[in-house]
C-alpha cells in the first residue's frame, strides 16, 4: 500500500467512527432529557427549584 492509500484508509475509519457517534446522538440527547425531566419532577415534589438542583456555568466558563 502506498502512503496515500494508508492515509485514506485512516480517514475512512475516522469518518465511520464520527458517523456512528452522530447516529447515536439522538438517543443520548433523549436519555439526558428524560433523566433531567425526572430530576426536575422530583425537585418540585420536594419544594425545590431547578436552580437548587442544577448549576449553570457562565458562558465564558463552558
Amino acid at each position: 500500500m502506498t502512503e496515500t492509500t494508508i492515509e485514506l484508509k485512516k480517514i475512512e475509519e475516522e469518518l465511520a467512527e464520527i458517523h456512528s457517534l452522530l447516529q447515536r446522538l439522538p438517543e443520548t440527547q433523549t436519555a439526558v432529557f428524560l433523566q433531567m425531566w425526572e430530576e426536575a419532577q422530583a425537585a418540585k415534589l420536594h419544594g425545590k427549584t431547578l436552580r437548587d438542583i442544577w448549576t449553570t456555568a457562565p458562558p465564558d466558563q463552558r
